[in-house]
This record gives structure tokens, C-alpha cells and sequence, in this order.
């Protein structure tokens, strides 16, 4: 019996993806998967001996911050791009949503990169 498309999508094995210089969310897409599959880049950077490319603890959890502080982002621009329906009435409800879930995350954890968003969305997105 042939498995379903979407089982073997499940089980595909997941690589490490590339950042594409065009695309802002490439970078959150870059960030997110090397969160999920750092224990095995660790594992393969250790046997293949190379300790030099190894990530610090505070790396590491930089990268965790980037990818909390972006997420909002990320799901904003596709809820953005949708094609099937009406987008215009979801931006300032979108924008809203942003701003709560940047304020969320600097009482989470005093974040630069959240502290610059969030100020970069007041900029952009204030009445004045």
C-alpha cells in the first residue's frame, strides 16, 4: 500500500535552508529551521571535527530570540498574501496585532531586536 503525499511530506528529512537576500521572511524561514535542527548541525559539525564552526550558547539563543521576535512577522505577511480573499480590511486589525504581540514579548524578555520592531512599527504605522 502506497503512503499518503502528505505522511511522506511529514517524514521527508529536514535540511538546513539558505537565506534568500530579496526575501526578508527567507531569513526568519534560515533562523526557524536551524532552531529545530541545531542538536544534529552540532552533531555533524563535531564529527566532521569542525569545533571552529561551532555556535555558542549565546548564539544559540540569539538565534531563539530572532525567531520568537520575527514569528509575528512572518505569520502576518502570510496572512498578508493571501489570494482567495479581501486583505485590505486586515491591516489595520494586522497591525494592531503586532504591536500587542511586540509588547508581549518585551515583558517576556528584554529584547533588542523586539525593542527596534516594535519602534519600527510605531514609526511606520502612527497616527501622526
Amino acid at each position: 500500500m502506497e503512503d499518503s503525499a502528505e505522511h511522506r511530506i511529514v517524514d521527508a528529512p529536514k535540511e538546513l535552508i539558505q537565506e534568500v537576500k530579496t526575501k526578508w521572511n527567507s531569513t526568519y524561514c534560515m533562523l526557524e529551521r536551524f532552531s529545530n535542527l541545531y542538536k544534529s548541525a552540532i552533531r555533524v559539525l563535531a564529527d566532521h571535527m569542525r569545533h571552529d564552526l561551532q555556535l555558542s550558547r549565546t548564539d544559540l539563543d540569539l538565534i531563539f530570540t530572532a525567531v520568537e521576535a520575527l514569528r509575528p512577522f512572518e505569520e502576518a505577511t502570510r496572512e498578508m498574501s493571501g489570494e482567495n480573499f479581501t486583505t485590505i480590511a486586515k491591516v489595520i486589525p494586522m497591525v494592531r496585532g503586532l504591536k500587542e504581540q511586540m509588547s508581549i514579548n518585551l515583558k517576556k524578555r528584554n529584547c533588542p531586536m523586539a525593542k527596534e520592531l516594535q519602534a519600527q512599527l510605531q514609526q511606520r504605522f502612527s497616527c501622526p
